[in-house]
């Protein structure tokens, strides 16, 4: 998210109930929420933020490993204002965030440029694009390496696989 909206102000929650004590104390322009999750589902989340006077129109965006058109529909019915299906590509997510921001009068920055990481790509670029890009040549290549051998795990016991 900092790669496309700049300057932005993320938080962090690893459940529903931890999300409402985050939202409890500070303003949220947009969330982004798993449907599967401990404690409270985001169908739950959803519920509540829906519930809440201040958060009624906040933009909510459902992430799911489910597609299927009952669930979607249960997730429309419930409030979401977009659905982002499992895997997703950074594309599919920035133009579902850009969207719902435009929806409450998020303006981007006018120079129309994100910021870059000093490698020339983010990390969500290196976990969802199979292609590593080396800035400092003129063409793609994609790293492959073999597997290595564990042999230490400090602190962790003995490995059992092959990474």
């Amino acid at each position: 998210m900092r790669q496309f909206i700049p300057g932005v102000e993320l938080f962090d929650a690893a459940d529903g109930k931890r999300a409402i004590s985050i939202m409890k104390g500070n303003k949220i322009d947009l969330i982004l929420s798993d449907w599967e999750m401990p404690t409270m589902t985001g169908e739950e989340l959803l519920q509540w933020v829906r519930s809440q006077p201040e958060s009624l129109k906040t933009p909510f965006i459902m992430i799911s490993s489910r597609g299927d058109r009952n669930h979607v529909i249960t997730a429309v019915k419930t409030g979401v204002s977009d659905y982002l299906t499992k895997p997703f590509s950074p594309d599919e997510l920035k133009n579902k965030v850009t969207k719902q921001l435009q929806k409450i009068g998020y303006k981007p920055p006018s120079n129309g440029k994100t910021p870059s990481t000093s490698s020339g790509f983010s990390s969500l670029d290196a976990l969802t694009n199979p292609k590593n890009t080396n800035t400092n040549t003129k063409s793609t290549q994609t790293a492959i390496q073999k597997p290595q051998k564990i042999t230490a795990a400090r602190g962790f016991g003995k490995p059992t696989a092959t990474a």
